[in-house]
């Protein structure tokens, strides 16, 4: 009889979110999946600098084309970024 009850509240619950125990189990397990959308970053790799004042801009080769970041003029630029 606990069981039955248990299932009860759990199947009420579930229906009150309006998610399945599919879905959640689904977004613990890839947190970066919301509302259907999936992010994804590539990985870029350093190509060249230069300094503008205060400021360096750092270039990079991405898969799907060029990429910059700008960095403090005293500041390494990393030898790889995610391209968001």
């Amino acid at each position: 009889m606990r069981f039955v009850a248990f299932l009860a509240v759990a199947v009420v619950a579930s229906g009150i979110t309006g998610q399945s125990s599919q879905d959640a189990e689904r977004k613990d397990q890839a947190p970066w999946l919301n509302h259907g959308q999936v992010a994804f970053a590539e990985t870029c790799f350093y190509k060249g600098e230069r300094v503008d004042g205060m400021n360096k801009i750092c270039f990079y080769s991405c898969p799907s084309g060029g990429y910059a970041i700008t960095v403090g003029a005293a500041q390494l630029c990393p030898i790889n970024v995610q391209k968001p």
